[in-house]
């Protein structure tokens, strides 16, 4: 797209503008605090932010096709990423429709559909670009796709969206507990019977706020409401509160910050965030690099296919690898675990470049190596639902669980924004150094970066976890 936007006249300039815009998406969530999102939903309700995220992404899908030069493109890009609260509200819903028995079968879902747009939407895009030239017979009548050569893909997209808005709209319930329990509130205050009709002697029904059970022996009517109110799950009885007062609304980002938990969790959400783009980033260079230069010399349909291989394990593995994994292993040394094996993966991609490189570039040598080094890479990215887990279970309350993941979400538009231009560049510099660590050094680099991400990990405290372990010394 930049090409024919011609942007600039060296064709060896594209790449760093392609760049620009993919990462804008990134920097307008961070400029913008993405955590507010989240904590705008702590007040207003999850549905509500969804809906306004889902009508940015339409808004700059759509407009991103009909943009004519850098300009235009960069803002329409901004927009989406501006309204982008959805990650951290979906977040936030799972957390309050799950608990401790079934969050590790919920949680993956989010990866494998991100995983499963990952590979549709590049197919989408680099079947249906530029369709006027590349399909006359069904699409060179239309002056517009003449016009736009990216309009059709990106209408597509915005279709799509629009069709997510209003399932959102129609078939989403609120999942908000604060919501939910004034809303049970007013519904048994209606249905409850008036002082001058109870009889001499009666108890008064009347309920409280966030009351689950009014009477030992509830009349027809009000069970009949405590079941079309009743939240997804019991999040205000089995939420792993770190404080005794689960209930509290609002709290300040300083007051957040003050638990450990939070702090802890944070750092390796952000190390984790920087990692795994650092890595997707670095296996495109690394891959178009030539073998003379230490790199895999792949070409862009082989680097593209094995991309959407390894997304397509990954979301297979999420679906039905990690939810073994979870029942069965520690949250936390698991947790240390898959991130520990994101130092495997930067250690396996030199080693393969030279199976490569000493069987003469044969094919079937080259594409065990490609998988010898993505093989654990889909073990690492296992630790993204997992992080969900423990970041929700680091919330000090319910009423700001929207916050915890929105700062979570922001640590992750960070890391995003830098972590490109950082790897690029000292990919850049260790293969114009040849002379440092023979080419190596963003290996060893991005090696010693991981070391100190499994040691963040590790420090990491899972509530579920210590209440279990607390229960079973107690019993």
């Amino acid at each position: 797209m930049m090409e024919r936007l011609q942007v600039t006249d060296d064709p060896a300039d594209i790449g760093y503008y392609s760049g620009l815009v993919d990462s804008c998406f990134a920097i307008a969530q961070l400029l913008t605090v993405i955590y507010q999102w989240g904590k705008w939903s702590d007040r207003l309700g999850r549905k509500p932010i969804i809906a306004v995220g889902l009508i940015g992404v339409a808004i700059s899908s759509y407009f991103f096709g009909l943009s004519t030069s850098l300009t235009t493109a960069l803002i329409s890009r901004s927009i989406g990423g501006v309204l982008s609260g959805n990650a951290v509200v979906v977040s936030s819903m799972i957390s309050e429709m799950t608990d401790s028995t079934n969050q590790g079968k919920a949680f993956p879902l989010f990866g494998a559909t991100w995983a499963l747009g990952c590979v549709i939407g590049p197919i989408i895009g680099g079947n249906l670009s530029n369709p006027a030239e590349r399909y006359p017979e069904l699409f060179g009548r239309f002056q517009l796709l003449k016009d736009y050569p990216y309009f059709l893909p990106c209408i597509i997209s915005s279709g799509i969206t629009v069709l997510s808005l209003l399932l959102c709209l129609f078939f989403v319930d609120e999942t908000l507990p604060r919501i939910l329990e004034a809303r049970k509130a007013k519904k048994d205050s209606l249905l409850s019977p008036s002082p001058s009709m109870s009889t001499y002697g009666s108890t008064s029904n009347t309920p409280t706020f966030g009351s689950r059970s009014h009477s030992p022996t509830p009349s027809n009517s009000e069970t009949l409401v405590e079941d079309i109110s009743e939240p997804p799950t019991p999040v205000s009885e089995s939420f792993p509160s770190q404080i005794g007062d689960n209930k509290k609304e609002t709290m300040s980002l300083s007051e957040i910050l003050s638990y450990p938990t939070v702090r802890s969790i944070m750092v390796s959400s952000f190390m984790l965030s920087f990692v795994s783009m650092a890595f997707d980033v670095v296996f495109v260079l690394f891959s178009y690099t030539s073998i003379d230069l230490g790199g895999l010399g792949r070409t862009p349909q082989q680097i593209g296919f094995a991309m959407s291989a390894s997304g397509v394990a990954g979301a297979i593995g999420s679906l039905f690898v990690f939810p073994f994994f979870q029942r069965t292993f520690n949250n936390r040394k698991l947790y240390t675990f898959l991130m520990s094996m994101w130092i495997v993966a930067f250690l396996f991609a030199p080693i393969g470049s030279m199976f490569i490189r000493l069987s003469h570039d044969d094919p079937t040598v080259a594409w065990l190596g490609i998988a010898f080094i993505l093989a654990p890479v889909r073990i690492a990215v296992l630790n993204f639902p997992l992080n969900m887990i423990l970041v929700r279970s680091s919330a000090p309350s319910i009423g700001v669980l929207g916050t915890i993941f929105g700062l979570q979400q922001t640590l992750g538009a960070f890391a995003r924004a830098i972590g490109p231009a950082f790897i690029s560049s000292l990919y850049a510099f260790s293969t114009d150094h040849m002379e440092i660590l023979h080419g190596h050094l963003v290996w060893f680099v991005m090696v010693s970066l991981t070391i100190y991400g499994a040691y963040v990990s590790s420090r990491v405290r899972d509530i579920d976890t210590d209440r279990e372990t607390l229960d079973g010394v107690e019993a």
